[in-house]
């Protein structure tokens, strides 16, 4: 794609399954790839791309994740991230507040960064189960608390950027393994 040559892309998550594969794909096509992972991470998945700069950065801190950006000067950035729920007694709390939290920061240190692009990686529980096809239009809520987090931190994504004026497109993916 002529539209990636050069272009910096900044990719949350390098390093989980579909993150790791987007590094892959847009160094390819000729992107400069900028990856972006926790500090504790495990880096197996990513290939050995020598166009690819991964780069450390907590998304769940505000300051640090503005400054990497502004750092990096992505033109777009695809938000691949998630934060997991974690297990135990609390985790409804610590993932509503976390995936919040991950959506304002990204979101709007790109908008600092003027990238000029989100691409917002999602899920396919943001649409309830259903016997038929789902419907992009489909406005019933997610059933699950899972979905329901993952389609409040879209929405809450989508319209701070259309309020700044910052392109998104939200992909919400089905089935990736």
């Amino acid at each position: 794609m002529a539209a990636l040559h050069e272009a910096r892309v900044v990719i949350t998550g390098a390093a989980g399954f579909v993150g790791a594969h987007l590094v892959d794909a847009f160094a390819r096509e000729g992107a400069t790839v900028l990856g972006l992972v926790r500090r504790q991470t495990d880096r197996w998945r990513l290939p050995e791309v020598a166009s690819a700069e991964i780069a450390t950065c907590d998304l769940g801190d505000e300051r640090d994740t503005s400054e990497t950006l502004a750092r990096l000067r992505p033109d777009i950035v695809v938000h691949a991230a998630i934060e997991r729920p974690p297990k135990g007694d609390g985790w409804h709390d610590h993932y509503a507040r976390k995936n919040a939290a991950l959506a304002c920061n990204v979101v709007s240190a790109a908008h600092r960064a003027r990238a000029s692009r989100v691409v917002w990686l999602t899920t396919q529980y943001e649409y309830p189960a259903c016997a038929s096809p789902a419907a992009e239009d489909d406005t019933r809520p997610p059933d699950t608390f899972y979905g329901a987090v993952k389609h409040a931190s879209t929405l809450v994504a989508r319209q701070w950027a259309s309020d700044v004026g910052l392109a998104m497109t939200c992909l919400r993916i089905f089935s990736v393994y």
